[in-house]
């Protein structure tokens, strides 16, 4: 069994509740506020100046379900919810202040909850949408029908029809943008590969400035091509040891290194679509930024002008990004089966759902 829950945070100072309920059109959502007494008080809630998560003791007195209607946006439910004035403690002027508010999915079996991982990476747990002929496989058809969403069409993003080829080999030397800073080019090695990406690191940095790539990137390019247009290679940001003996450290790099080859490069990036397409809803393939190895189920959650919010299905916020339309980051649905990478399962961190 599946249910759409809502996850709520709060900001704001002194003691916080929530305590009638909520009608939005075509949804019913109740939030009961408990009445546990502490020295004579109203049990509070957080009391920081800082966008926080509810406590774990008031989630468990918290109930928001949401029925009927899954199309109730988030900004709808934060509106109402913001209007909503609370009964002040002694002394106090304060109101609950709602900063997110989104829905997610929590899944149910046997009557017990399935539980996820809370490590900050996707769990390991097999999803109902994996396909069970192909292991490890995301069905999206599945996953879209069951959520009632769509797919943002392939010219809403900058990537190649047909993912580009693949012919690196972990150790090739090639040159590279430093993504720390975009004036230089430096010397890279390909360290990993998955897909149609590559995790490139800057000679004489180390592996905790690692990046990837898209390998049709116009970032990365065969060696050479620096002085061919009239540039330097330089030493990457934070390179390891003293300027003055970068020309040395250059030679020694290169000195028998195999490099990748001319013709394994693409010619060029895909072009740019026109004009941002993406619509809030729609749903993508997208980098985990702060675990850029993985790439995930992810929804368009906002619009700013050129630029689109990625939140990722299932997860807290922490995690979400905006990113320009035309982002490399990001990718149409289906894009991993046709590369070959593992696409993670939605997860389900930090929800929470009591039935009525």
């Amino acid at each position: 069994m599946r249910k759409k829950v809502i996850e709520i945070y709060q900001s704001g100072k002194g003691y916080k509740a929530i305590s009638k309920a909520l009608g939005l059109p075509r949804t019913t959502v109740r939030a009961i506020i408990y009445k546990r007494k502490k020295h004579g008080t109203v049990e509070n809630l957080p009391r920081s100046g800082r966008q926080t998560k509810i406590t774990p003791r008031a989630q468990r007195q918290l109930i928001q379900e949401v029925t009927k209607d899954p199309t109730t946006t988030s900004k709808e439910l934060q509106a109402s919810l913001a209007s909503v004035k609370c009964p002040e403690s002694p002394g106090t002027g304060s109101r609950f202040h709602v900063t997110l508010c989104r829905m997610s999915i929590i899944e149910w079996k046997d009557g017990r909850r399935i539980k996820h991982s809370r490590s900050g990476r996707p769990s390991r747990v097999p999803s109902q949408y994996q396909e069970p002929q192909l292991k490890g496989h995301f069905s999206w058809d599945k996953y879209l029908k069951e959520t009632g969403t769509i797919a943002a069409p392939a010219h809403c993003f900058k990537q190649s029809t047909t993912p580009p080829v693949n012919e690196f080999k972990a150790g090739m030397k090639l040159e590279a943008q430093d993504p720390r800073n975009t004036t230089s080019t430096c010397i890279a090695t390909v360290v990993g590969l998955t897909g149609s990406r590559l995790r490139l690191r800057l000679d004489g940095s180390d592996n905790k400035n690692d990046f990837w790539r898209l390998v049709d990137s116009s970032e990365i390019q065969p060696i050479g091509s620096c002085e061919k247009n009239g540039g330097m290679l330089q030493p990457p940001l934070g390179f390891r040891l003293n300027a003055s003996s970068w020309p040395m450290f250059l030679l020694k790099t290169l000195n028998g290194a195999e490099m990748a080859p001319a013709r394994i490069f693409h010619k060029q990036e895909p072009p740019s679509p026109e004009q941002n397409h993406f619509q809030v809803g729609m749903k993508l393939e997208a980098v985990d930024r702060k675990n850029p190895h993985f790439i995930c189920p992810a929804t368009v959650g906002a619009l700013r002008g050129v630029e689109v919010l990625v939140t990722f299905d299932g997860w807290r916020g922490a995690f979400d990004y905006y990113c320009r339309y035309d982002s490399r980051d990001i990718f149409p649905v289906g894009w991993c089966t046709l590369t070959g990478d593992n696409l993670q399962p939605p997860g389900s961190k930090g929800l929470f759902f009591f039935p009525m």
